[in-house]
């Protein structure tokens, strides 16, 4: 039985063994004719055709050369690199017959790695022999757009030379040294060099575009130089003459030095073109640009500054006029206010100071007047003096305004102090009565001192707003104070009656419990005593209120509302 098993079990095996081996030989052999045909594609490339083809062709120099390399390159795909991968493909198919598939699979890498590189060295080949084919062929395309190009160029040289100017000499020498270049291409040409070829004609198509450029540049850059800059030069020349014939002044007068001066600087901006130094040339153009710019801003200014000029200044010698007299008024106005008011901000003194500012003023507008009508002055500097003291007069002004103002208010505000001493002479008698209407019994001596004070103070002010030459600076302060003593005093008024009437009420509610209450009654006695001999109502309160609130609690809040909410607003 065992031994049956046993011969089961290797049948078993050697069938799984046939197996694996038939299925592995059949994958190899698969990948060894994938890579086979992989190798049969290489050869089917077009390559040895290119080279018979260009084999006809008359090649020389560089072209031959190259053609020569690519060739060797193919022969050795030829003799080494195909043969190296059909020995790696043969021994592979004897390692599978052979049952030996590591090695078979090692053999099937190297292979296809050696595939891999070939087809990209057939590439390689193949595009450098289709260059060199269609060589000849790209090199005639290139030259007749380079021809275009190069009959545009001769054809402007011919019909708009004027335009050109002193470069026309050297651009017509370029397109000389390009039909050189043209007649030394034909010559590679015709050699079968069609590399070098290619490397004059790439030198000849950089050489065209540098000069179609210039073709392009050069009639703007002239254009502007001796154009535009002429123009300008020659409309600031004639305007600064028409402006010295009117008997205009300058600054400084070099104002033709300066046009000389960029003259010569456009001049040498046209030498740099004729020389084709465009990049040069370029650089000079905007700086002279800026120059000119100057010039005429420096006309424009003395043009402008004339009208300006003519514009302000009767207005500026009426203003100065105006606020003289307005200055004169003003001085005979503080003179007059002096002799009933105290001036404390030196309205005297600054007024004095307008009236040396305005002299001064006088003087210097006089100076460029009489220089206007001498024809001695720049009216761009006398635009800027009238500027200036235009600011100054306005400045003058207003000061002058804010002073006589004040002078205005001092009246006012003597007005109004003496309002204010009659409302405080009221409030006074008014507090006087009412204290007598509650018929309290005497005041405290504080309150009575406060009284008498400000009554004092009342007086004093009176004496001092009704003296010949008064300082009403110093009144009001004396008013303000004046003003809270009496606000205070209205205070204290009302509280020295609330606290008085509040006792009386308070004894009155406390006589419920004298008879039953000893501690009542003795407060109630102090209480009155501190009222009618001492006139101490705040201390009478305390005393009779803390009393009563011990025996009934509340009892102090009580009475108080009711004082307040009943009592109080009908009196």
């Amino acid at each position: 039985m065992k031994v049956e098993i046993i011969i089961a079990v290797i049948l078993l095996l050697a069938v799984a063994a046939f197996i694996f081996s038939y299925i592995t030989r059949k994958k190899h052999y698969r990948i060894v004719d994938q890579l086979e045909e992989q190798k049969i594609q290489l050869l089917d490339m077009p390559i040895v055709d290119d080279v018979q083809v260009i084999k006809t062709l008359k090649l020389t120099g560089q072209t031959k050369e190259n053609f020569e390399k690519w060739e060797n390159e193919w022969k050795k795909v030829e003799t080494v690199s195909i043969p190296e991968i059909e020995n790696h493909l043969y021994e592979a198919e004897r390692a599978v017959d052979k049952l030996r598939f590591s090695h078979a699979g090692s053999l099937e890498e190297s292979a296809k790695s050696k595939l891999d590189e070939t087809k990209q060295t057939l590439l390689l080949i193949q595009d450098a022999l289709t260059e060199l084919v269609r060589g000849e062929e790209k090199n005639k395309e290139e030259l007749n757009r380079i021809k275009e190009t190069y009959q545009t160029i001769r054809k402007k040289l011919l019909t708009q030379s004027f335009s050109f100017g002193p470069a026309l000499e050297q651009l017509e020498q370029k397109l000389t040294l390009l039909e050189t270049d043209f007649s030394l291409f034909s010559e590679f040409t015709a050699q079968g060099d069609h590399i070098e070829a290619k490397e004059v004609l790439e030198n000849v198509n950089a050489k065209t575009e540098n000069l179609n450029a210039y073709i392009n540049e050069v009639p703007l850059l002239l254009k502007e130089i001796n154009g535009e800059f002429i123009e300008q030069l020659k409309e600031i020349k004639t305007g600064y003459d028409m402006l010295k014939e009117e008997n205009f002044q300058f600054p400084e007068d070099n104002i033709e030095s300066k046009i000389s001066e960029v003259e010569q600087e456009r001049a040498a901006a046209g030498k740099l073109v004729g020389q084709l130094e465009i990049d040069a040339a370029k650089e000079k153009l905007p700086v002279i640009e800026e120059e000119i710019d100057q010039l005429y801003d420096v006309l424009e200014k003395e043009m402008s500054a004339s009208q300006y000029v003519s514009e302000h200044q009767e207005k500026l010698e009426q203003l100065i006029a105006y606020l003289t007299r307005k200055n004169s008024k003003l001085l005979i106005e503080i003179d007059r206010v002096s002799q009933s008011y105290k001036l404390n901000h030196d309205e005297l003194k600054r007024t004095q100071g307008f009236k040396d500012q305005l002299d001064e003023v006088t003087e210097t507008v006089r100076y460029y007047i009489e220089g206007l009508q001498n024809k001695a002055v720049v009216y761009s500097e006398a635009q800027e003096t009238f500027e200036k003291t235009l600011e100054e007069l306005e400045d003058i002004d207003k000061k002058q305004n804010d002073i006589a103002q004040q002078l205005k208010e001092l009246r006012k505000e003597e007005t109004h102090v003496k309002q204010l001493i009659d409302d405080f002479e009221f409030n006074m008698r008014g507090m006087k009565r009412y204290i007598e209407k509650q018929h309290l019994p005497g005041l405290p001596t504080e309150y009575m001192d406060l009284f008498f004070a400000v009554t004092k103070k009342i007086e004093n002010l009176s004496v001092e707003i009704n003296k010949l030459r008064i300082d009403m600076d110093e009144i009001k302060k004396m008013a303000d104070f004046i003003a809270d003593d009496v606000d205070l005093l209205i205070d204290k008024t009302e509280e020295i009656v609330d606290t008085a009437l509040l006792t009386e009420y308070m004894m009155q509610y406390a006589n419920r419990y004298r008879q039953s209450n000893p501690q009542i009654a003795s407060a109630v006695q102090k209480s009155s005593a501190l009222f009618s001999q001492e006139y101490d109502y705040r201390e009478a309160l305390e005393t009779i209120s803390t009393a009563l609130e011990e025996v009934e609690p509340g009892a102090y809040k009580k009475v108080e509302n009711t004082y307040f909410n009943e009592v109080k607003p009908s009196e």
